[in-house]
């Protein structure tokens, strides 16, 4: 099955900062379903591959004490990054073209 892709320009983040440079905010958020070595290793990769362009940051759910702190932190992000399930339910907040 050939499936359609969307043109490039399309899927580049859309956030300028003061100093003119791209960053590409990218979230990963906790979820029960990852094992520890899985959320080991995905805070071994928010923290070693942050760099500049990309941010990556690992955002534990228990940490937004609001629902309006966890709107926030999603509509802050190009990346949406989570196991299945209920993670996802915010997905539906991330801003459209960034």
């Amino acid at each position: 099955m050939n499936i359609p892709r969307r043109p490039r320009t399309q899927c580049q983040a859309n956030n300028a900062h003061a100093n003119g440079t791209q960053t590409l905010r990218t979230s990963i958020f906790d979820n029960k379903r990852y094992s520890d070595a899985e959320r080991e290793e995905m805070c071994f990769v928010a923290n070693k591959f942050s760099v500049r362009g990309l941010d990556i940051r690992f955002v534990d759910w228990s940490e937004l004490k609001t629902a309006r702190d966890q709107v926030q932190v999603v509509s802050e992000t190009d990346v949406y990054v989570s196991g299945p399930g209920t993670g996802l339910v915010l997905s539906a907040l991330l801003n459209d073209g960034r």
